[in-house]
């Protein structure tokens, strides 16, 4: 099973059915040409001067920049894109009175760079958390084409409701990385 794909035309409820059963979809089309050149050039100089990363699981051939609204006007409005905000605010709403944005990061995968392994981000907050409370909503915004052969971010699809000991896939065919392609967004269950 892959990641589905929708576009911005689709309601925010057929969104979030999808990403509640897979966690995952992508969104075709949501930036244009003039908007992937925009968020290129803001963040381009910032990406050049950042050094790789120094770890398998940063990557030792991958370079990350962070406070993207501070660095780039064009994700400003990626940040408020209605849509998007929409899907997360219905998401969130059982789990809070309201959201934040907390983390923002550009991301360049180096030709030689080794797959990151398999993980979820929910990790981030200290071990796992059962699915009764959701602490974050999490989306990829495709600048440059996304590929197993540049590196794209892989999903289980369904694995977000997998209980914490379940082995993760043994092999690349049980995991995603079609699309996005550029101008796509993925909002996805971390």
């Amino acid at each position: 099973m892959g990641i589905e794909h929708r576009t911005t035309e689709t309601s925010p409820e057929e969104l979030l059915e999808i990403l509640e059963r897979d966690g995952g979809v992508i969104v075709e089309g949501i930036l244009n040409d003039d908007d992937l050149a925009a968020v290129r050039n803001d963040l381009s100089p910032f990406l050049d001067a950042s050094a790789t990363g120094d770890n398998d699981f940063w990557g030792f051939e991958t370079k990350r920049v962070g406070a993207l609204m501070a660095r780039s006007p064009k994700c400003r409005d990626l940040a408020l894109h209605p849509l998007v905000n929409t899907v997360c605010e219905t998401y969130l709403a059982p789990y809070s009175d309201g959201y934040q944005l907390h983390f923002t990061q550009a991301v360049c995968i180096g030709p030689d760079e080794d797959p990151q392994a398999l993980h979820r981000d929910r990790g981030v907050w200290g071990g796992h958390l059962n699915r009764s409370i959701e602490t974050q909503f999490s989306t990829i915004w495709a600048i440059s084409g996304f590929t197993a052969d540049n590196g794209a971010t892989r999903i289980v699809p369904g694995s977000h409701t997998w209980d914490r000991d379940r082995p993760g896939p043994r092999c690349p065919d049980e995991t995603d990385r079609g699309g996005p392609w550029p101008g796509h967004v993925r909002p996805r269950q971390p």
